[in-house]
């Protein structure tokens, strides 16, 4: 609702009579925040009010420090005094941050501030400079801070860290915009990144199950260049492996069918086994690790299958297995397993992920 002339005239006077603003606010539709900002722009009213320092006190952490000074109509210097007052910290150091912190700060402003749907047009639509413009450089900052030696996001613009991590399972980093020299899809682990993006596309936005890909691979609609790029897998990216389309679905179609076949490395048997004593196998065991792409995610031997002699267990049961990411499934094969030797297999798990997390 906008206020007249004469609407500011009467809540002088009512002001002046010491009614209170949430039953002013009421009568012209507002909420008391607004009103008292409002007549606070008018010069109505200078003090800050009970309920304003319980608004700053409840919001500093969730809301960026601009945004609710603007909110409430306060000058930066009346703004500062109130937090100096509060002993509320306006800017924290990255080391400060939290995940918690800056995915809340990110869910705002896609929710609240810019009042994006979540769907798959926003890894589109947002980019940083969203995130600079609502005063959010601390959440930048962050981002950068936690992917920089991440196997997996250093690959990545900041705002698919934050917004990957905001609304886990929904999106992958690769949706979003990125330069055309990304490393994920090239290089030693390239050619098998490619096969997982592409099977998250036709899994999980096409909703093609495993043992339908061979009816579907034949349709004239399926993959088609422009849908892969749309999900951010552009087939310049796949060309670099396969010398056509058919090549690349000839492929995909191997595998689908060794994973049918459980006599093919048992690896059916190996995710039961982990399944059945209660680890996840669509996500890395590290729990420091952001890598949330169950396609890629590799069951490790703990202790090696050609060392299969070298212990009474059964070294595809689950206490000799675990799932790891593919960077940090490397990393686990440098690890000085036969110390293991000397503990019980219950304890082998934790600790290799202890040393896994402390590797970065």
């Amino acid at each position: 609702m906008i206020l007249s002339d004469k609407d500011f005239e009467d809540l002088e006077k009512e002001c002046k009579r010491g009614v209170p603003f949430n039953v002013l606010a009421s009568r012209y539709q507002l909420t008391e925040m607004e009103l008292i900002k409002e007549v606070r722009q008018k010069g109505i009213i200078r003090d800050v009010r009970p309920k304003e320092l319980q608004y700053i006190k409840d919001n500093i952490g969730s809301k960026p420090a601009n945004y609710i000074q603007n909110e409430l109509g306060l000058t930066k210097t009346q703004f500062g005094q109130i937090c100096q007052k509060l002993r509320l910290k306006i800017v924290k150091s990255v080391k400060e941050w939290t995940l918690e912190e800056a995915i809340e700060k990110t869910r705002w402003l896609i929710e609240e501030k810019l009042g994006m749907q979540i769907d798959d047009f926003l890894p589109r639509r947002l980019t940083i400079d969203h995130f600079f413009q609502n005063d959010l450089y601390g959440c930048i900052d962050f981002a950068n801070s936690q992917k920089k030696d991440d196997g997996y996001y250093r690959h990545f613009p900041v705002v698919a860290f934050l917004v990957c991590q905001s609304y886990r399972d929904k999106y992958r980093p690769f949706q979003f915009r990125h330069a055309k020299t990304n490393q994920y899809f090239r290089g030693k682990e390239g050619r098998k990144n490619v096969i997982n993006a592409i099977r998250w596309i036709i899994e999980e936005k096409n909703k093609i199950k495993p043992a339908n890909f061979k009816m579907a691979m034949t349709n004239k609609y399926f993959l088609k260049p422009r849908e892969l790029a749309f999900w951010g897998v552009s087939p310049h990216y796949y060309r670099n492996y396969f010398k056509t389309k058919s090549e690349l679905i000839n492929e995909l179609a191997k595998i689908y069918a060794t994973e049918e076949d459980s006599a093919l490395g048992n690896l059916k048997y190996r995710r039961q086994q982990l399944i059945s004593a209660g680890i996840p196998i669509d996500k890395c065991y590290v729990k420091t690790c952001f890598y949330d792409d169950k396609y890629g995610i590799e069951i490790h031997h703990i202790i090696p299958q050609k060392d299969r002699n070298m212990t009474k267990i059964n070294i595809d049961s689950a206490q000799n297995l675990i799932p790891l990411c593919p960077n940090h499934h490397a990393k686990a094969k440098t690890f000085a397993w036969k110390q293991l030797l000397k503990d019980s297999p219950e304890q082998w798990r934790e600790i290799i992920t202890n040393y896994l997390s402390k590797e970065g």
